[in-house]
């Protein structure tokens, strides 16, 4: 990853990667922000009970930690109940 304050530029593998973990590839992202916020988005998809989703869910809080601002980890976001009535 390339940084310049809150500007980023993510390499090729570090995109790829990305795409593996969260199944879609992430786009249009130009900001510590819009890295947050595409993660965010994953975490929320991945909130059920089941292992996969649970390492799926580690694994993106791991990458939204690796990319952190100096100074602390970053907390994981919390699940939303899904309504299935």
């Amino acid at each position: 990853m390339l940084r310049c304050g809150n500007s980023i530029r993510l390499t090729g593998p570090e995109l790829a990667g990305l795409a593996k973990i969260a199944g879609v590839y992430p786009e249009k992202i130009n900001s510590l922000n819009d890295l947050r916020r595409f993660i965010n988005r994953r975490l929320r998809v991945y909130c059920g009970p089941s292992p996969e989703e649970r390492l799926l869910r580690a694994l993106l809080i791991e990458e939204l930690n690796r990319y952190r601002d100096p100074g602390g980890r970053v907390p994981a976001p919390q699940c939303v109940e899904k309504d299935h009535s």
